[in-house]
């Protein structure tokens, strides 16, 4: 099976991807292991919602919630960024018979990042007991705590998604999103309805999935392929950290606009209504985040595996068409799934949510079409990606970002939970348009042909 494998993945010497003939079965095989994935873990995220909003008071929900934003800014400042690059350049690293090279450099940004993190989390810790603020200084801890193991946690699993073990991390995901939900359950009945327990919680079923983790990446790496083009371009920490650092630098405001919502929400109107909307947010925005992130797994390692290094034209051209295969289906299921959400948003929030939310649901079609609209604008984004040019999406990424914290501030101040959900909308809708103004500034084709699309889907390598 693994020399069939290897087989099926070996690329002509200079050339294109071989034209594939016979790997529907395979790439069917692998949508349903992404797809059933995702959706445990959905269900698991979902259901975390009612268990933990229904055992927590409002406020301590709300601290909650503000407390995953900070772990939020670590995944977009440091994990975020790492995972990206080591998802993207491991078939690189194959090719070229450079694994050692590239693990070794994934090890480093890792650690720094770590090292990084904990310095972070007790300077936190220290501020907020001086500013008097001794209640939040458990939460941050814990949230801080939780920011490690889960930026571990993803720079691990992006190795495995590089090598397309879809089953396993179809397997990570459901157990990851289930464990955290349920034994921050059991952590919240057993021992207190607090924001504490719960990331305790996090942080458990975080550490419990890391060994799995780390045993399947370490046995990708170390599995052999036939070598494409040996030398080359090193696939070392500086090749790494070259793609890394725009995310990096864009990160920070970038979490400043997805975290801003729930911060001015609790500062101008209080605690409860930050709960209000991440409960809104998670029901609405979160479906099309579970969908745009189960056709990403499958189709950016397949993306970075046509592209190559990135040198050749050639190889270029077909994975952005096939990218334009990606594009069009984000649309398609978003629009599915805002019918339904405009059909049935009572009955989701009379199964999922405690009744002091219900009237937040009328909201939810905007939350599902801001969703649509972002994922679009990541899919298109990865144009960028699959050309090793993060620098372009810098000016766009930030100017976006600050333009949406903005409209979080105005819309949280003026009208509360309703506001937010236009500020989001909006946001979205200006990100969209910046990447395609972005792309038609470069002379990159934003739309793909039909037969562009077919073609790539005909030379799909398995």
């Amino acid at each position: 099976m693994a020399a069939r494998l290897s087989a099926g993945r070996e690329l002509r010497q200079g050339g294109s991807l071989p034209e594939n003939t016979s790997g529907g079965s395979k790439l069917s095989g692998e949508l349903l292991w992404i797809m059933s994935g995702q959706l445990l873990a959905g269900a698991g995220a979902i259901l975390s919602v009612k268990w933990l909003s229904r055992s927590m008071p409002p406020a301590q929900y709300g601290i909650f919630g503000l407390a995953l934003t900070a772990s939020m800014l670590v995944q977009q400042t440091v994990a975020g960024p790492i995972a990206m690059a080591g998802n993207r350049y491991f078939t690189a690293a194959k090719e070229h018979a450079d694994e050692a090279s590239y693990l070794k450099g994934l090890v480093i940004l890792s650690a720094r990042a770590i090292i990084g993190m904990l310095a972070i989390a007790l300077l936190s810790a220290f501020g907020l007991a001086a500013s008097g603020r001794r209640e939040l200084v458990l939460p941050g801890c814990a949230a801080g705590l939780y920011a490690v193991l889960y930026s571990a946690s993803i720079i691990i699993e992006a190795v495995n998604t590089g090598a397309r073990q879809r089953a396993v991390v179809a397997l990570h995901q459901a157990l990851t999103q289930w464990g955290r939900g349920g034994i921050a359950f059991l952590s919240l009945r057993w021992l207190g309805a607090n924001a504490e327990q719960a990331l305790a919680g996090y942080c458990l079923a975080t550490l419990l999935i890391l060994p799995s983790q780390t045993w399947f990446a370490s046995r990708a790496l170390a599995q052999t392929q036939p070598v494409v083009q040996p030398g080359g371009t090193p696939i070392n920490a500086a090749l790494l950290l070259r793609f890394a650092w725009p995310f990096a630098s864009w990160g920070l405001v970038c979490w400043m606009q997805m975290a801003s919502d729930r911060w001015f929400l609790a500062l101008f109107r209080g605690p409860e209504s930050a709960a209000g909307f991440t409960v809104v947010y998670q029901l609405g925005y979160y479906p099309i985040t579970l969908v745009s992130a189960a056709i990403s797994s499958l189709v950016m390692p397949i993306l970075y595996q046509r592209a190559g290094i990135g040198s050749d034209p050639k190889r270029l051209a077909e994975a952005f068409a096939l990218n334009g295969v990606h594009i069009a289906s984000l649309f398609l299921i978003g629009s599915l799934i805002l019918v339904g959400a405009g059909a049935f948003h009572h009955l989701l929030f009379g199964i999922m949510t405690s009744a002091r939310y219900f009237s937040l649901s009328p909201l939810l079609w905007m939350f599902v079409v801001s969703s649509t609209l972002f994922a679009i604008g990541q899919a298109l984004s990865l144009t960028f990606m699959i050309r090793g040019d993060t620098d372009s999406m810098l000016v766009p990424k930030i100017l976006t970002a600050l333009a949406g914290t903005v409209f979080n501030m105005a819309g949280a101040y003026w009208f509360g939970v309703g506001g937010a959900a236009v500020a989001t909308f909006l946001f979205s809708s200006l990100y969209l348009a910046s990447v395609i103004f972005t792309m038609k500034k470069a002379g990159l084709a934003v739309f793909t042909s039909p037969r562009a699309m077919l073609s790539a889907l005909r030379g799909m390598p398995v």
